[in-house]
């Protein structure tokens, strides 16, 4: 198994992949597992040991379809796979304006962190 061979440092990445979020107004900072980490002035990079995913938000995706960035490799679907959906049905009315919600009956990762 491969989580065997691996470090400590690379067997947490597998276990519990890391994202980091880039803003024009902050710098890089890591973010939550969590559709609430996106934004339209955000990129947030994804490593999970066995691939690396850059997202790119609405305002960011506009400047890349205009040529700004221009990444054949973009792959925010594998992104939003890994993402924990935080939008339940009780609680769409809290999410930002422009925010892609997807929709869970189950507790969001920051809910269950804050009850360990």
């Amino acid at each position: 198994m491969l989580l065997y061979r691996e470090n400590i440092t690379n067997a947490a990445v597998m276990i519990q992949p890391s994202l980091i979020s880039y803003s024009f107004n902050s710098l890089p900072a890591p973010a939550l597992l969590d559709v609430a980490s996106k934004a339209a002035d955000r990129i947030l990079l994804l490593d999970s040991y066995f691939s690396v995913v850059i997202f790119h938000g609405m305002t960011i995706a506009q400047w890349r379809n205009m040529g700004y960035q221009n990444q054949p490799e973009h792959q925010a679907r594998f992104l939003l796979a890994k993402l924990n959906p935080s939008a339940t049905y009780s609680n769409a009315h809290e999410m930002a304006s422009g925010t892609e919600m997807i929709f869970t009956d189950n507790v969001s990762l920051q809910v269950f962190f804050e009850h360990l």
